[in-house]
């Protein structure tokens, strides 16, 4: 059985700014892999659901699925984990079939929205890589035809559905999206983080991409053809960079130089190695290029997080 208190700790970690969370990744899955109810989940899906099958959860399954270290992990790095990637994109499934089904979970129990919303981060973060089988996909477009079209779903409703529709493609792909824009007074706290995460972030990244000067242009098919698949998929969509570990050691300790240095980042993708390369030179300038402006993008709005 899991180790209690470790499990206790590592998620209190997850919540500290500055902690690098992707080293926790790995020793967080382990640990509830080894949890008896866990460990029979992910042996029951194992294998990928055929296209002939439901694939659906059981209620018991949805609901440990709620576990607070899962929902934890979830929106803040990816789970790369084969295990717990097929888990997942079954968990995926049994929402969207528990909402187009319109049974008494249609609306979004607060819990299953909770789990609907940090899977749909997940999803956001890694570039919606669980596979969609034929049906699926059928059921997806007609709960985009219904969020575009109804003008009278509840709120409650209306979020659940937009969430479901989250894990599967980005909240800004509906362009009827803006009624469910969270309100001053609104106290769905899960819902601003989704709402920031697919809305107010891409566009932030959008009015970026179109200030960012162009060296030189290319007619390269290979380099068109990488700027097209990072212009779609900017990579990786890290969330936290660790904060600076100079504090209380010197720069020799930790290699950290305090030596004038210009440093080019060719590649630059959504800015991670730029980032610890300013940590670790600190007065340095650094210069970091990219053939997507949707990668650069996302590199200066982190900038300005920092």
């Amino acid at each position: 059985e899991p180790d209690g208190p470790l499990m206790a700790e590592i998620q209190r970690c997850l919540g500290v700014p500055g902690i690098d969370v992707e080293p926790l990744v790995p020793a967080a899955l382990s640990l509830l892999a080894i949890a008896a109810p866990f460990a029979a989940l992910l042996s029951a899906t194992a294998e990928p659901a055929g296209d002939n099958e439901a694939g659906v959860l059981t209620p018991a399954a949805m609901t440990l699925l709620q576990h607070p270290l899962l929902l934890a992990l979830l929106p803040r790095a990816p789970l790369v984990d084969l295990g717990f990637e097929r888990l997942l994109t079954r968990a995926r499934q049994t929402l969207l079939s528990l909402l187009i089904s319109g049974g008494p979970d249609a609306t979004g129990k607060p819990t299953l929205f909770a789990l609907a919303a940090a899977l749909a981060q997940q999803c956001f973060i890694n570039e919606y890589v669980y596979p969609l089988r034929p049906k699926e996909n059928d059921a997806v477009q007609a709960l985009r035809d219904r969020l575009e079209q109804s003008t009278s779903l509840a709120a409650r409703i209306g979020h659940f559905a937009a969430a479901v529709f989250a894990c599967y493609m980005p909240l800004n792909h509906l362009a009827a999206i803006q009624r469910l824009r969270p309100t001053s007074g609104d106290t769905h706290a899960l819902w601003r983080t989704l709402w920031h995460q697919q809305i107010e972030e891409p566009a932030v990244e959008a009015e970026i991409q179109a200030q960012i000067p162009t060296l030189t242009g290319s007619r390269d098919k290979v380099s068109l053809a990488v700027r097209r698949q990072y212009e779609e998929h900017p990579y990786p969509r890290w969330v936290k960079l660790p904060a600076s570990t100079v504090t209380g050691q010197s720069p020799s300790e930790i290699g950290v130089s305090d030596e004038p240095v210009e440093i080019l980042v060719a590649g630059c993708g959504t800015g991670q190695e730029s980032f610890e390369l300013a940590q670790r030179f600190r007065r340095s300038r650094i210069l970091a290029i990219d053939l997507s402006l949707a990668s650069l993008g996302y590199a200066e709005r982190k900038a300005r997080e920092a």
